[in-house]
């Protein structure tokens, strides 16, 4: 053989080793991974909301249980019923992690939620708290309840989970209640204005969606239609506003109007004014209410439309008082005397609260509230009087305190405590001077200023004390006044007083800068007597 057939022989030969070996380790190892190597999920597979994707079968099982372990400890599951809600706790949910992985590895699922099973006497707990509130045992599809609680559980979502028990509840008839629709009230009135009432009967019912706002004006926004005036507004939006008190809406937003029309009941009036004042209502009900909004017949009709309460409810009206309205008396000089002409006749003012009650079917009052405290001002008479009729009650000097204030209008409102003006007197039915004038600085309080000498003059202002003397100008102090600008001053000249306390001519304020000593002291000049109008003259 000669050598070149020789070394070709030699490199066939290593080559074949050389692919024999290659081919013994590739089917070594393919074999040795068939064999002994655990089998990993394949590229974006997920257990419920976990990715095992490269994972072992073991290596799933502990990446599940962590992430099982950590969503109950931040997870909240809510079952709501109207406008409560109960808390599911979330360590009640057993997660079967094993089991769960074994049905996909066994090719079961290819993916798929976790195999979980919730509490069935804490769910049994949840519904009776339920039943408790209402008055009356909830006739519920417990099991259903549990399989869509252990469904959304299943998926591990990163939101908290909410369930209203309104899918399961069910009437006798076997019915659910969130099939069950009927009228929840009705509250009419009067309207004018046909343009309205198109306007009405061609719109939608509008929906009030679960834990939604409802927002009275929103309805006219894109309407074809001319807004229409703020007391048609005010009207429709009062029956609006009766009919959704007798839900368990809750109240948001809602302003009182300056009058109260005649086509609006005692305690459900609405002003609704554009960009100012609206009407708002929340729904917290995990279910949707609709409101229908009609008119006919010369009545605008208002109907909350849905699911019955299990409670009833009552809106009333509480402390309700008339204020009767004042009389103000002017004089003219073209009045014949004896003549007593009525300008304003007056109108009696309101005020009330409003309340709403919620009873549940045992009649145990289960929820009060207090709505508005609604308050209308008395619109005042006004008398116009003969000027003779005037002249003839004052007494010689013009005056006559008895029958008339400084603005010479008579005192017929305050028969036995004199006259309410900030720079006239007033007092208990003993005219003793305790009340003050208001916020007047001068005050008042007079007491016997007819022919008794002595009288209480009462200082105004917030502190006020008072001072006691006679029209000579004898014996008696003057008091504090208001606040620390009227220190006032006291007849024997005894107590030191600085320049801010001291008193001016025909004043009580002591605001000007007294004359001074040479020591520093304020000087001190005793009063000569009493003017016209009760105070002290400083003497000469």
């Amino acid at each position: 053989m000669g050598k070149l057939q020789w070394f070709i022989s030699s490199l066939v030969v290593m080559t074949g080793i050389i692919i024999f070996l290659s081919l013994f380790n590739f089917s070594g190892n393919m074999l040795y991974a068939i064999w002994f190597e655990e089998e990993r999920y394949d590229v974006e597979t997920y257990m419920a909301s976990v990715d095992i994707s490269g994972m072992s079968e073991e290596e799933a099982v502990t990446a599940l249980r962590e992430q099982t372990e950590n969503w109950k400890s931040g997870q909240t599951i809510e079952v709501r019923w109207f406008e409560k809600t109960a808390v599911f706790p979330a360590e009640k949910l057993n997660f079967f992690i094993e089991e769960s992985v074994q049905n996909m590895s066994n090719g079961e699922i290819s993916e798929g939620d976790l195999i979980v099973s919730a509490d069935r006497r804490e769910l049994e707990e949840v519904i009776a708290y339920f039943s408790e509130h209402a008055g009356f045992e909830l006739e519920a599809d417990e099991e259903a309840l549990r399989e869509e609680l252990e469904l959304r559980a299943s998926e591990l979502p990163d939101e908290n989970i909410t369930i209203s028990l309104h899918e399961f509840t069910v009437d006798p008839d076997g019915m659910t209640e969130e099939d069950v629709s009927s009228v929840i009230y009705q509250a009419e009135r009067s309207y004018f204005g046909d343009q309205l009432a198109l306007w009405l009967n061609s719109t939608e019912p509008v929906i009030i969606e679960p834990e939604e706002n409802y927002t009275f004006s929103t309805m006219f926004a894109g309407a074809e239609m001319e807004i229409p005036s703020e007391e048609s507004m005010s009207i429709l939006a009062s029956a609006v506003y009766e009919a959704l008190l007798h839900t368990n809406f809750q109240l948001i937003e809602r302003v009182q109007s300056d009058i109260l029309y005649d086509t609006v009941p005692e305690g459900f009036d609405v002003r609704i004014v554009e960009y100012q004042s609206d009407l708002i209502f929340h729904n917290p009900n995990p279910v949707p209410y609709e409101l229908y909004l009609s008119a006919e017949n010369g009545r605008i009709s208002a109907e909350v439309y849905g699911e019955e309460f299990p409670y009833s409810i009552n809106v009333d009206i509480l402390d309700h008082q008339q204020i009767e309205p004042k009389t103000i008396v002017r004089y003219s000089d073209t009045v014949p005397q004896g003549t007593e002409n009525v300008i304003e006749t007056g109108e009696p003012g309101l005020s009330y609260q409003l309340a709403r009650t919620f009873t549940n079917m045992e009649s145990e009052v289960i929820f009060e509230e207090v709505i508005a405290n609604d308050y209308y001002p008395a619109e005042e008479r006004v008398e116009v009087w003969s000027k003779e009729d005037y002249l003839a009650r004052t007494t010689d000097d013009g005056t006559d305190e008895d029958e008339f204030d400084l603005d010479g209008d008579p005192a017929r409102d305050w028969p036995d405590s004199g006259y309410d003006d900030e720079s006239g007197y007033q007092g208990g039915s003993a005219r003793d001077g305790s009340y003050d004038g208001g916020d007047s600085d001068i005050g008042s309080g007079y007491d016997g200023r007819g022919t008794d000498d002595d009288f209480d003059h009462g200082s105004g202002g917030s502190s006020g004390e008072g001072w006691n003397r006679d029209r000579a100008g004898e014996e008696g102090d003057l008091g504090t006044g208001d606040d620390s600008d009227r220190q006032g001053w006291q007849q024997n000249g005894q107590q030191d007083r600085d320049g801010q306390q001291g008193w001016e001519d025909r004043s009580q304020h002591g605001s000007s800068t007294p004359d001074m000593r040479e020591d520093g002291k304020q000087k001190f000049t005793p009063p000569s007597g009493i003017d016209e109008e009760g105070r002290p003259v400083k003497g000469e």
